[in-house]
């Protein structure tokens, strides 16, 4: 039984906005816990990943350590809630950079009224 962590399965490139929300979490902790709360199980993960189930265990036993929790429900719990804080906050930031890129014709259709 190997104790090497296999390559990513999808190219973390691609979410990195979603792993600067987890700056706590190593690469490999990030991923396995990315797919637990896209509601993949522990098993379904060892296989995706091509590790042995313990390996998956270890490393999600560290995230809920790292966040100070317990339970499987508490760390998908701080993952969704992270998560929609993220993406509101980013449809926050696309409104504003809209609205600044309008030039101010919101102002004028307002005055218009």
């Amino acid at each position: 039984m190997s104790k090497a962590i296999k390559k990513p399965l999808f190219d973390l490139s691609q979410i990195q906005e979603f792993r600067d929300v987890f700056p706590e979490l190593t690469p490999v902790q990030f991923e396995i816990s990315f797919l637990f709360s896209l509601g993949c199980s522990q098993k379904e993960i060892s296989v995706l990943r091509s590790v042995a189930y313990r390996v998956i265990q270890r490393e999600i036993a560290e995230a809920k350590s790292k966040f100070e929790t317990q339970s499987l429900t508490g760390l998908l719990t701080i993952f969704h809630v992270r998560l929609v804080l993220f993406a509101l906050s980013e449809c926050k930031r696309h409104s504003s950079a809209r609205s600044a890129s309008s030039d101010g014709k919101g102002d004028e259709e307002v005055a218009d009224v």
